[in-house]
């Protein structure tokens, strides 16, 4: 999506890394902020989610399995959505919505057919940035987290059987600007970490199991952290971090002990890094790295050795 056109592009992967030149999509109509590809029509290919926020609205492309898209609906979301969260919320086995504006989150339920219908509508501390769904309290149920730059804090919002509980709220050092949740210490119980701009550092925050962070700790990291991803990179059993900085213009990554301790490794120069998105694009089994940068109107791609 780009925010200055209502035309949606694609890059057709080829499989090894590498992908065609961009191709429109379709015109959604209206600017998107924010899409995901889901099934939520439940026939094995992927649909399409996009956030209208001039509209108020999230708008559902199903797909037909060979890379088309077909309108299936409009649904609302109060308060201008600019982005969008999929997993299961409720209990049953429909992949979920939250559409989030800068100070609600709209709790949509899947239909089974490609729709939506709102459920609950929970209100977020002030600039809500990374959210996630994770079940950080161990009960199958994926509870609700986001960070907050401008309060300094991370907030969680406990599952109860689909429903979304009052926000406890954990600070942090200033302005987070990315998260990413994972079992660093490797005692079964979901983490968190979290990169802050204005500090140049990254923030450990242990959880409990229990839905319950403990307080941070903090690693001093380049300049501009903006986007932070967990992945066992290195195939040692134990989660590593990656890290992109706008100014400095660094990838970087940290070796994991599987005790919540991070050791600096490897740097990788890359221009204006916004965001990073780690996934498996040429088959190997290692992760690879997926970098926007929104400077240039570009995304880099770089691919790991196994």
């Amino acid at each position: 999506a780009n925010p200055l056109s209502t035309m949606l592009v694609v890059l057709w992967g080829v499989g090894d890394g590498n992908f065609v030149a961009p191709q429109p999509l379709l015109n959604a109509g209206a600017v998107v902020d924010d899409l995901v590809l889901l099934d939520v029509s439940g026939d094995g290919s992927p649909d399409l989610v996009v956030t209208d926020r001039l509209g108020s609205r999230v708008v559902t492309y199903a797909g037909n399995g060979a890379g088309g898209l077909f309108f299936a609906g409009q649904y609302p979301a109060e308060l201008a959505p600019i982005r969008l969260v999929a997993g299961r919320v409720d209990p049953d086995a429909i992949l979920d919505l939250l559409a989030l504006s800068t100070s609600s989150a709209a709790v949509l339920r899947g239909n089974g057919l490609a729709g939506f219908i709102p459920q609950q509508q929970v209100t977020l501390p002030t600039g809500p940035h990374a959210p996630g769904l994770h079940d950080l309290d161990g009960d199958g149920d994926l509870d609700f987290l986001t960070v907050n730059q401008a309060g300094g804090n991370t907030t969680c919002f406990l599952n109860m059987a689909g429903t979304l509980s009052p926000s406890v709220i954990h600070d942090t050092a200033n302005t987070p600007a990315g998260q990413a949740v994972g079992d660093i210490d490797e005692d079964g119980d979901l983490d968190l970490v979290v990169v802050h701009a204005s500090t140049d550092d990254l923030g450990v925050l242990l959880g409990d199991g229990l839905g319950a962070l403990g307080a941070e700790t903090l690693l001093d990291v380049a300049d501009d952290p903006r986007a932070v991803a967990l992945a066992d990179l290195d195939s040692d059993g134990h989660l590593d971090l990656a890290i992109v900085h706008a100014t400095a213009n660094l990838l970087v990554l940290y070796k994991g002990a599987g005790n919540g301790v991070f050791t600096e490794g490897p740097s990788f120069v890359v221009s204006g890094p916004t965001d990073l998105y780690l996934t498996e694009l040429n088959g190997d089994g290692v992760p690879d790295f997926v970098i926007a940068r929104a400077a240039d109107s570009a995304v880099q791609v770089l691919i790991s050795s196994p």
